[in-house]
């Protein structure tokens, strides 16, 4: 008897030291569970008391890198999160549309790292010379000679109903066109702030030589005018450094002239700044010379101009070799002229120099 009452309590005393047991581990789970469920209510909570936080003064190179000349006083953690916003959003758009947004905002860094405000609206008249308009597509276009300027006045010629028009002379002539400094200052605030403005670049070499080639090489009437008014002035130019030179127009003689006295007398050697001045006047499209056949239709298609007018035939040409051929002759000295004297273009634009000229710009 005594025997059955020990093993009684043994057996007695064992299960309650393992409903112990049992009771501590629930209770361990549980408090860590709580815990876990805190610290993720905590987590979820922390963007709210971003509003707690104080602004801090961001770097001049920080909104640089993460906006257009507009941005300001961004915290560092808004900032993060707009610029990885910015890159998702790019990331799904079309390339044609990709192409644009890098355009734009490299457009913009450049504008506002060298202190150049957007003042559209008050833009001096003397701007608005190569600004052609068209009100019923609610358009502003800044043509620039030598980047199939010939197609767009076209493409303009034909919305005023004059179409199948191929003579030079009437497809140049101004006097077809209404230009933005035909209207009142008012008009033309509200123009270049509602209106979608876009314009087409080139390469600047690569457009100096096809000014070269177009005005100085073939003998069509218009450029026989532009040979016979500035061959002459190009060549004594040029005497000036070599008495002993002919008087056979080259190319040689051409660039010496334009990197001397001639390069801001002529839209078709002038540069883009001069022409279109895109640090003042907020461009909707920036048009590469090199994607026309893709980007020409899509304005086209963006304005509703497409459903009464296509984009005439156009052909790109494989410059390269002509490039080397042609700047090869010119010293090195000049090659670094030219360079500062379209260094804005090349910059505002991102245009790399360049490389079959690299090896000519002086060390």
């Amino acid at each position: 008897m005594h025997t059955l009452q020990q093993t009684v309590l043994k057996f007695s005393a064992v299960v309650f030291l393992l409903m112990v047991y049992l009771l501590a581990v629930t209770f361990k789970g549980a408090v860590r569970r709580h815990n876990i469920v805190e610290t993720s209510l905590h987590r979820e909570e922390t963007p709210l008391q971003l509003k707690n936080v104080p602004l801090q003064q961001e770097s001049t190179s920080a909104r640089l890198e993460n906006g257009p000349r507009k941005q300001q006083n961004l915290r560092p953690q808004q900032r993060s999160y707009a610029a990885q916003q910015q890159e998702n959003q790019t990331s799904y758009l079309p390339p044609l549309e990709q192409r644009q947004r890098v355009r734009q905002d490299h457009l913009n860094n450049y504008c506002f790292s060298h202190n150049i405000q957007n003042t559209a609206g008050n833009v001096e008249r003397g701007k608005l010379r190569f600004l052609m308009v068209n009100d019923k597509y609610k358009t502003v276009y800044c043509f620039i000679p030598k980047v199939a300027c010939t197609q767009w006045h076209t493409v303009f010629l034909a919305l005023n109903n004059r179409t199948n028009v191929t003579d030079p002379e009437i497809i140049h002539n101004r006097a077809n066109y209404r230009f933005l400094y035909h209207y009142s200052d008012q008009e033309v605030k509200v123009r270049l702030q509602t209106y979608f403005k876009f314009l087409f670049v080139r390469d600047p070499f690569e457009r100096l030589l096809s000014a070269y080639e177009n005005k100085f090489t073939t003998r069509d009437p218009l450029a026989l005018k532009y040979f016979q008014y500035y061959s002459n002035a190009i060549i004594q130019n040029f005497k000036k450094i070599d008495p002993s030179a002919t008087n056979e127009m080259n190319f040689k003689k051409f660039i010496y002239y334009v990197s001397t006295i001639g390069f801001n007398n002529e839209p078709h050697w002038t540069t883009y700044d001069a022409l279109c001045h895109p640090c003042d006047i907020s461009y909707d499209f920036i048009g590469h010379f090199s994607d026309m056949v893709e980007e020409a239709p899509y304005i086209l298609r963006r304005t509703g101009m497409d459903k009464v007018v296509k984009f005439p035939p156009f052909r790109t040409h494989n410059t390269t070799s002509k490039m080397l051929v042609n700047y090869a002759s010119i010293p090195k000295e000049k090659i670094a002229h030219l360079t500062k004297i379209f260094e804005k273009d090349y910059e505002m634009f991102k245009y790399p120099f360049p490389r079959l000229l690299s090896d000519l710009q002086p060390e």
